[in-house]
C-alpha cells in the first residue's frame, strides 16, 4: 500500500512521514533537504524550468520506487508535487514556480499531464493542513534560503489550490483521501488519526 503526502512547502510533511513510517515499522521516501540541492537554485536569478526539472528527477525515480516497494508492503512517501501539479499551474498563486510567460510553462504542463497520467497511483493521499500563522511559524523554523529567494511567505492561498488538486485527483483516480491538521505542538494527533484511518482501510 502506498501513502503519500501533500500540502504547502513547510507544512511538516517530511517530519510527519517520516514518524508516521516509523510508528508503522515502515519504509519511507523523503526529497532532498536543501542542503543536498545545488547552490544555483537559492540564487536570486532562478531559472524556474531548471529548478522544476531538477526537483522532479530528485523525486520521481525515488517515487517509482516507493510504487514497486508497495505492492508487497506499506510505504510512505512525502510528497506528491509532480503530479498535483497538473491540477493548479494555472493558478496565479504558483507564478513563483512557473510563470506562462516561460518559454518552457508548455513543456512543463505536459510533462505534469504525463507525470499524472503514468505514475502509479498512491491508495492514500493524506493533504495536511495548516494555519497561516502556524505556516508562518514552521517557515521561520524552517529557515530556508529557496523560501525567501522565491518569497514563499506571501504565497499562504496557495493551500486552497493545493487542497483542491488533490480532491480532484482522488476524485479521478478513486484514490482515498485524509485531511489532518498541523499543529505545531506535537504529531501525536494526527499519527493517531492517520494510523485510526490506515487501520480502517486495514492497511496495517
Amino acid at each position: 500500500m502506498l501513502v503519500v503526502f501533500c500540502g504547502l512547502p513547510s507544512c511538516g510533511k517530511s517530519t510527519l512521514t517520516a514518524k508516521i513510517a516509523e510508528n508503522c515499522s515502515s519504509q519511507y521516501f523523503l526529497e532532498p533537504e536543501e542542503d543536498f540541492w545545488p547552490s544555483w537554485i537559492k540564487e536570486d536569478n532562478l531559472d524556474q524550468f531548471s529548478a522544476l526539472n531538477w526537483f522532479r528527477s530528485a523525486r520521481v525515480p525515488e517515487y517509482k520506487k516507493a510504487a514497486l516497494i508497495s505492492e508487497k508492503e506499506l510505504v510512505f512517501v512525502d510528497s506528491f508535487y509532480d503530479v498535483l501539479i497538473k491540477y493548479y499551474i494555472n493558478d496565479p498563486s504558483f507564478s513563483w514556480l512557473i510563470s506562462k510567460e516561460n518559454a518552457y510553462y508548455e513543456v512543463v504542463k505536459r510533462t505534469a499531464e504525463l507525470d499524472a497520467e503514468l505514475l502509479a497511483a498512491p491508495d492514500l493521499l493524506v493533504f495536511i493542513k495548516v494555519s497561516e500563522d502556524d505556516w508562518s511559524t514552521l517557515q521561520k523554523k524552517r529557515n530556508r534560503v529557496y523560501d525567501e529567494t522565491v518569497n514563499l511567505i506571501e504565497n499562504y492561498q496557495m493551500q486552497d489550490s493545493i487542497y483542491n488538486a488533490a480532491r480532484n485527483y482522488c476524485k479521478d483516480t478513486g484514490t482515498n483521501f485524509l485531511e489532518v491538521e498541523q499543529k505545531i505542538d506535537g504529531y501525536e494527533e494526527i499519527i493517531e488519526e492517520i494510523t485510526k484511518c490506515l487501520k480502517s482501510l486495514q492497511y496495517i
